[in-house]
């Protein structure tokens, strides 16, 4: 049976279990690209979602206290933005830095790490680009203090966006974020991965960046918005190709077996995971441009945006599906 939908307070509720779905809407009300999920396991438990801001806050975020089954918009209170100022690397005031593609992990020490891009104050013009920040906090919820410098700037290359923060099983500490060579006529759009110190927001000096795959014509010549994970010994990267506001654009993965390695983009009949006008379980609508993924590591969750229809209906809205990971087949499948 399908979990019925209840709006309250902005936000469509449905059952964790998407029982006879693959996905379901979270919520339709407003803007909610980008999003990425957080468990708070070692923390208050908590589930959370953090989204690129739109007009209002510089970081949108909601919570879920009961296991992912509902979330509350907390930044409907546009005063408990959790990044309320962005790094000295960032353009001013934050609400024309455009800060996209936040992400969360929790390290260790029992602090918060926040990644996101934002416009550089040295690239206001065009080409604008963005370039890739940290900040840290004692809470999930923030206030997340901006670090100064930002971790991936390459302007000479069309600048940096969706980062992606991931903790490997031995404890390494990743930030992963894709690099806009479009922006430059580069000609096309490549994936790159930092391996940071444990303070998760300082640069591994023994480790410079590492591409592991880059666009093709197939990909409409753009690849974005990685999200990795690791089931055994193999390395999942999500991402999304083609343009983000087109009927092509779509949720897809590469994968290795090494972090900092040359990933394998999967195709037919394993991928890509998520395209244009496959149907939403719950309401009976088409999914338009389904996109900007984020996988929860170390659970089979993975959050989504897309337009419900078509791209008229004005917002972009936060889906959420059961995956299923096989490390051996080196696929993944929608439950």
């Amino acid at each position: 049976m399908h979990t019925a939908a209840l709006l309250t307070s902005g936000l469509a509720l449905v059952g964790s279990a998407l029982a006879n779905t693959a996905y379901q809407v979270l919520w339709d009300n407003g803007e909610w690209a980008d999003p990425s999920i957080f468990h708070d396991v070692n923390g208050n438990g908590y589930y959370y979602i953090y989204a690129t801001g739109a007009s209002g806050p510089n970081v949108r975020m909601a919570r879920s206290v009961d296991n992912a089954k509902s979330f509350q918009d907390i930044t409907a209170d546009i005063s408990k933005d959790p990044l309320p100022k962005l790094g000295g690397w960032a353009t001013s005031p934050p609400t024309t830095a455009q800060v996209w593609a936040p992400d969360v992990i929790r390290l260790p020490s029992g602090k918060y790490v926040m990644y996101y891009s934002a416009i550089s104050e040295s690239a206001t013009t065009f080409p604008v680009r963005h370039c890739v920040g940290a900040a840290t906090s004692d809470s999930p919820e923030g206030p997340f203090t901006p670090i100064e410098q930002a971790l991936a700037c390459p302007l000479e290359d069309g600048g940096a966006i969706d980062p992606n923060g991931f903790i490997d099983t031995d404890g390494s500490i990743y930030v992963i974020y894709q690099v806009c060579g479009n922006a430059m006529g580069k000609g096309g759009t490549w994936i790159m991965a930092q391996k940071l110190l444990s303070d998760g927001v300082t640069l591994d000096p023994s480790s410079g960046p590492v591409k592991l795959f880059e666009s093709a014509e197939i990909d409409g010549n753009n690849v974005e918005a990685p999200s990795v994970t690791k089931r055994g010994d193999t390395y999942f990267c999500g991402f999304s190709s083609n343009n983000w506001n087109s009927s092509f654009y779509d949720t897809s993965y590469a994968v290795s077996h090494a972090i900092q390695s040359t990933y394998t983009k999967q195709g037919p009949p394993i991928a890509p995971l998520l395209t244009s006008n496959t149907k939403d379980g719950n309401s009976g609508k088409d999914l338009y441009g389904p996109g900007g993924a984020d996988f929860l590591d170390g659970e089979d969750l993975m959050v989504f945006h897309a337009w419900a229809g078509t791209p008229g209906d004005g917002y972009r809205h936060v889906w959420i599906a059961n995956v299923s990971f096989d490390p051996d087949q080196e696929s993944i499948t929608l439950l």
